[in-house]
């Protein structure tokens, strides 16, 4: 379709096509065509939803200089990552906490936004109380009602409470928040129309407060009918929500390290939670595969259809398959081979796990090094920091470097971590895996002590798209 047969087709059939591009293809396609065009995108639109996901730092480079400020009035949904396959979207893009940046110090202007998303934001040179303004200007845009705060900040408090009032936010979303009792008294008071309330803690410290303190609920807090714990490892912690939350009609609970029976729950929902009809229960466990463990006849008819991880080592019994038939939805994978002979075990593995994202060599042999010849048309993230059966880690040769990025998985790679031998190893892999996106490459010689710097001398011999990151000595990040 070409430009006169584009400007024959009424506005209605514009806008409708409009609909099926992302914001950065839309805009870089049409804008500037002539005034028509600009009018039906800067005025005749009334929304965009602009998710930076997958977006490559040449069009963000695009889309944030010259499109981003004219359309940010009509922004209603907004997506963030610093996630591996998304690197940099925050520290890096133009998203730094400067008073230049929009959408930090700006985010007063996206007057219509309804939906506002940080995912695997990292921040590890920053305290949260820096970010206090962007919270308190969060809490006071006029229409957001979806936040998902999902930040990682130097130390380990990842929010912080917000001094004004928001009259629209419903539904909110924190992650990794290590907080005491009093800070949701104080959130609820400041959201007083929160109706779902998902917050995950890592925390397993007691909390600030004896477990008989008691807690009356606020009326700010009557409105909220749906929480979702995730993660919690505090019990007076998780004891002082249910008593903050008596109107709670639905609640999911994941928990690590409470130790709870039936009658103390019961007990729990009978006193706090008088208006509870939805309750789902769930302990998180982290256990690798093992034949011996379905050898019990109460546990050998048992079938696990929807494994997302597993790790396991090879070989596998063919009890495995009728434990665990279906691979459709393993996301990640994490396999040890001890020996050559079991290798072809995991592309039949590979073949079952239509998609499957991460794949992890926790130990293997060394007469030839991982990925070897497996092929996947799923695989993003490779970790290739395994060890020998010596426990010595794997350590890449400019020789090994290159049969990898040849190889079928290492051609399709987003996501590498993997240890070198020598720092050119390092410029190999960049080079030549054109999917590359995030390097996590571990450098034993990488030392403080060493005449020239490892990060600059890298920061010389790649193209400035590439961003270097030294998360410790040995252990850098290179990302694009």
């Amino acid at each position: 379709m070409n430009k006169t047969t584009l400007e024959s087709l009424s506005n209605e059939l514009l806008l409708d096509l409009f609909e099926l591009f992302d914001v950065v293809n839309l805009l870089r396609a049409f804008s500037g065509l002539n005034t028509r065009f600009n009018s039906l995108l800067y005025t005749d639109v009334r929304s965009y939803r602009v998710d930076l996901r997958s977006i490559s730092k040449e069009d963000f480079n695009i889309l944030y200089p010259a499109y981003l400020p004219l359309i940010s009035n009509r922004i209603i949904y907004l997506r963030l990552s610093d996630d591996e396959d998304t690197p940099c979207h925050i520290e890096q893009r133009q998203f730094r906490f400067e008073p230049q940046s929009i959408y930090f110090s700006d985010l007063h202007e996206l007057h219509n936004l309804t939906n506002l998303k940080f995912v695997h934001c990292r921040l590890y040179h920053l305290h949260v109380e820096d970010f206090r303004d962007v919270i308190d200007q969060i809490w006071k845009l006029p229409k957001l009602s979806h936040l998902y705060w999902d930040f990682t900040f130097k130390y380990e408090r990842h929010f912080s409470m917000p001094t004004y009032l928001s009259t629209s936010l419903q539904y909110l979303t924190i992650r990794n928040y290590n907080c005491c009792s009093y800070d949701f008294s104080r959130l609820f008071e400041k959201t007083p129309r929160l109706r779902k309330f998902f917050i995950s803690s890592n925390s397993d410290e007691d909390d600030d407060l004896p477990f008989s303190h008691e807690f009356l609920p606020a009326p700010q807090s009557l409105s909220v009918t749906r929480l979702i714990l995730l993660s919690i490892r505090s019990l007076p912690l998780m004891t002082s929500l249910f008593k903050l939350l008596p109107s709670i009609t639905r609640l999911k609970v994941e928990i690590y390290s409470i130790t709870l029976d039936g009658h103390q729950w019961k007990e729990m929902i009978v006193n706090y939670l008088p208006q509870l009809k939805d309750f789902q229960f769930k302990i998180d466990l982290g256990v690798g595969y093992e034949p011996w463990m379905f050898h019990d006849e109460a546990l050998s008819h048992i079938q696990l259809t929807n494994i997302e991880k597993l790790s396991l080592q090879l070989p596998i019994d063919q009890q495995f398959f009728s434990i665990i038939p279906k691979l459709e939805n393993l996301l990640s994978l994490t396999v040890a081979i001890p020996t050559e002979n079991h290798r072809l075990q995991l592309q039949a593995l590979l073949d079952r796990a239509p998609r499957l994202f991460a794949l992890a060599f926790k130990f293997c042999v060394t007469s030839a090094m991982p990925p070897y010849r497996y092929t996947s048309s799923s695989i993003c993230r490779l970790d290739l920091q395994g060890y020998d059966p010596s426990r010595r880690r794997h350590r890449y040769d400019i020789r090994q470097c290159m049969e990898l990025s040849r190889s079928s998985i290492g051609i399709q790679c987003r996501i590498l971590a993997i240890e070198v031998e020598k720092p050119k190893c390092i410029l190999q892999l960049i080079y030549s895996m054109l999917n590359l996106r995030t390097l996590h490459v571990s450098y034993e010689n990488d030392k403080r002590s060493n005449q020239y710097d490892l990060v600059e001398v890298l920061q010389h011999y790649l193209p400035s798209t590439w961003s270097i990151t030294r998360f410790c000595y040995g252990h850098i990040i290179i990302q694009s």
